[in-house]
């Protein structure tokens, strides 16, 4: 699972005022441009996109002074009941995404600030009670009540949360091992919370994933744009909301490039990972042959991914990878696997923070979310 609460030195997104996102961790001179008002996108390869403000809290705040705008002018309402099913699918589809992202983000605390304080004390229980472990209890019981209320609300597929009604009887039956020192139900619990923290976080990540490739950010902007368009020819609406609902269109169009980028990144190195998990796994049972085989085909996906890229992981991890080259030529076995370790550590890394950045976008999208249903609401 990946730990949200690392932060990246180089590259990654960085959210907050006068916030620079660099997207897939790299930089470039850029290909195209687009300039909004203060915010600048440059998109290309490890594109940079750097804004003047946190884009989700822009666009919030256009949406809102269309929400204003909305309450006053009947034009303003006609014309966002025009696009209600585009409003709607839309806040659905952020809706998913948070509580995909909150699933992540619960079974990330169960595993680091909880199981791992439990598992450390099993071996001295009963005989060395911490008193402190009562309140791993209670955390247990907290996370136990989140996960009730993100499945309760019925944006997740049903089949994702299944496990969380089993799951929720966990805390009770921790207490009770507790109360009781009965060492073999505290063991009972702990086998059954790593049961959840070793399956639970693989195919909630892959979801969490796919709902942000799911999302579709330009079609709301081209919306949006849509309504302001229309806007353009009433008189008598409030000047600076309607700037205000510009700024937030144009911050919403960098956000779109911003998410679809990681998107392409996070896909195209998540194949990446699948393939150097292969050659890995057959290193100890055949040998370099696999490797052999194999790595003309990661070398053809992951350059592209390093097109124009000069921050520091990718820069090394091509240095690996040029190193592999000569390795493989020199057909000795023993260099060609320490060269291929090397360069697959190089490859996580780069995985590692595109992910973290991909999760973190996906949590702040939430902002776009709540504006965004209070404006739906309007429609009905």
């Amino acid at each position: 699972m990946v730990d949200d609460s690392a932060s990246s030195s180089e590259g990654g997104l960085s959210l907050g005022e006068g916030a620079q996102i660099t997207v897939g961790s790299g930089d470039v001179a850029g290909r195209d441009k687009i300039t909004a008002g203060r915010d600048v996108i440059q998109v290309g390869a490890g594109a940079t996109v750097i804004v003047g403000a946190v884009p989700t809290a822009q666009v919030g705040d256009g949406l809102r002074a269309l929400n204003d705008l909305a309450k006053r002018f009947n034009a303003v309402r006609e014309a966002i009941v025009t696009f209600r099913t585009e409003f709607a699918e839309a806040s659905r589809q952020i809706d998913e995404l948070a509580d995909y992202k909150d699933l992540h983000d619960l079974l990330h605390q169960l595993e680091f600030e909880c199981y791992a304080m439990l598992a450390a004390a099993a071996p001295e229980f009963p005989d060395d009670v911490d008193p402190s472990l009562s309140k791993y209890q209670v955390k247990l019981e907290d996370i136990a009540d989140q996960l009730q209320k993100v499945a309760g609300r019925g944006t997740v597929r049903k089949k994702d949360t299944v496990w969380i009604t089993r799951f929720a009887t966990l805390s009770d039956e921790l207490d009770k091992a507790l109360n009781d020192s009965d060492k073999k139900l505290f063991d009972n619990v702990l086998g059954r919370l790593k049961q959840v923290v070793d399956i639970q976080p693989t195919p909630i990540n892959e979801k969490l994933n796919s709902a942000a490739r799911a999302l579709r950010l330009s079609l709301l902007a081209q919306t949006l744009a849509q309504v302001r368009d229309h806007l353009g020819s009433q008189d008598d609406l409030d000047p600076d909301k309607l700037s205000q609902f510009q700024l937030g269109v144009d911050a919403l169009v960098n956000l779109a490039l911003a998410l679809e980028k990681l998107r392409d990144d996070h896909d195209g190195w998540q194949k990446a990972e699948a393939l150097f998990n292969r050659s890995e796994d057959m290193l100890a049972l055949v040998g370099t042959s696999e490797l052999e085989m194999t790595w003309p085909d990661i070398k053809a996906l992951t350059e592209p991914l390093c097109a124009e890229r000069t921050d520091k992981p990718a820069r090394r991890f091509l240095e690996e990878a040029a190193a592999l080259d000569e390795a493989l030529a020199s057909a000795n076995p023993e260099r060609m696997q320490d060269s291929f370790r090397k360069c697959r550590a190089r490859a996580g890394q780069i995985f590692y923070r595109i992910d973290l950045d991909l999760k973190r976008l996906c949590g702040e999208l939430r902002k776009v979310g709540e504006p965004l249903d209070a404006v739906l609401r309007l429609t009905k």
